[in-house]
């Protein structure tokens, strides 16, 4: 017997097509990150920051090791800059390699929450099979192409719903870690409630949500109770003092929906941005109008999402669905609050991995009792789906004179 006869079992093996895809999406990532050319505004400042705080321990602006630093009409924070600066210093600082670091980053997101679906469902499938998705979906495609917090979103929600999976669904916990992941747990809901301010509101709902569910399985005495506590109270206590700090919520009274007219009218429009959310132009077709946020071609989730989606709405309620529905409501409500253009992409980016979970689950249950060519042929029309949102990406993210532009 030959090599190549020795070969033949493994390459037609599931598990071999499975990597060789993952390869090529990773590998494509990274090649995203390196070939887009433009640097806006806001990019430019925090890169100065980084630099600056490297070479001399302050800002761009002359500010000593600052928790938040300005960044156009808003902020960096500490949570972005901090770890962005550890890795570069040791790199050297540039937009490419904050881009690459970025997506790397990303894409040990996507694995920490394919894990934590692994733990919460006892299912090996599942994890593949959000790994694949998670990876593929337009939206974090995009924005961790982008020296800037938001890029942080993903990482922080995946490392929560990890330690949150572990803490409500791992049968045997060391003493050490009965304490260690619900602390883990809050904390970087914490990280994410700080990162970038669209999230606070759903961060603090999750946050009082994962409490209520950890006591109410028992997960917490009052000892735990108490580190939770402390550790989210260390960590959210900067955030709390900026807070306080006159004129740091100008910026969003100015973007607020609510500005004093006639209350009915703004609730109104508070609903109808909440609303305009859900529109499956945005969601599977168009995607946001800013070109920075997404490609004009094939929607924040991608058109191919909407089978799964469909799909599991059909099926018996999973216990997990309320958890990730909720995020998305709060998110949405959240983001609907802001007087500027609905629906906003960036804005709502919170949301992508809990719909990476629902989209998961719904082809893992649309196709797990089908045959085994029918499973390949599904998951390699989803990799050619990604491939095709690549190209459409290295062709059209060069060719914008202003990253700002609205798509026509």
């Amino acid at each position: 017997m030959n090599i190549l006869d020795k070969l033949k079992p493994i390459i037609k093996s599931k598990s071999f097509l499975l990597c060789i895809g993952l390869t090529v999406i990773i590998i494509t990532r990274i090649i995203s990150a390196c070939v887009l050319k433009d640097v806006f505004y806001d990019e430019e400042i925090i890169i100065k920051h980084f630099e600056s705080i490297i070479d001399t321990g302050n800002d761009f602006y002359g500010n000593k090791l600052p928790l938040f630093s300005t960044v156009g009409a808003g902020l960096t924070t500490y949570m972005y800059m901090y770890p962005m600066i550890w890795i570069l210093s040791i790199i050297g600082v540039s937009a490419l390699k904050a881009r690459i670091v970025q997506q790397i980053l990303t894409i040990g997101a996507c694995i920490a929450l394919s894990f934590g679906i692994k733990t919460w469902s006892k299912n090996k499938n599942l994890f593949w099979i959000t790994l694949y998705v998670s990876l593929t979906l337009p939206w974090g495609f995009v924005q961790a192409n982008r020296v800037w917090d938001p890029a942080f979103v993903p990482l922080y929600f995946s490392l929560h719903f990890l330690f949150f999976a572990k803490t409500l669904k791992k049968d045997t916990l060391k003493e050490y870690q009965k304490w260690l992941f619900p602390s883990l747990s809050c904390m970087f809901l914490v990280f994410l409630a700080i990162v970038y301010p669209p999230c606070r509101i759903p961060a603090v709902i999750m946050w009082l949500y994962t409490m209520y569910l950890f006591i109410k399985n028992g997960k917490l005495n009052r000892n735990r109770i108490f580190i939770c506590l402390l550790v989210s109270f260390i960590c959210a206590f900067p955030l709390a003092l900026k807070i306080l700090e006159p004129g740091f919520n100008d910026r969003t009274k100015y973007l607020l929906v609510f500005q004093g007219g006639k209350w009915y009218k703004e609730a109104f429009q508070w609903l109808k941005n909440t609303v305009n959310l859900f529109n499956p132009g945005f969601l599977f077709f168009s995607g946001d109008i800013i070109v920075r946020h997404s490609l004009p071609i094939y929607g924040m989730l991608g058109t191919i999402s909407i089978v799964p989606l469909l799909y599991l709405f059909k099926q018996k309620h999973e216990p997990i669905f309320s958890y990730l529905l909720l995020i998305i409501i709060f998110t949405y409500l959240s983001v609907g609050l802001t007087n500027d253009y609905s629906p906003h992409g960036l804005r709502s980016c919170l949301v992508w991995m809990p719909y990476a979970i629902l989209i998961s689950y719904g082809w893992y249950l649309l196709l797990k009792d089908k045959a085994l060519k029918i499973r390949i042929i599904s998951y390699s029309i989803i990799g050619i789906y990604y491939v095709m949102y690549f190209i459409a990406y290295i062709a059209i993210c060069n060719h914008i004179e202003n990253s700002m532009v609205v798509w026509p």
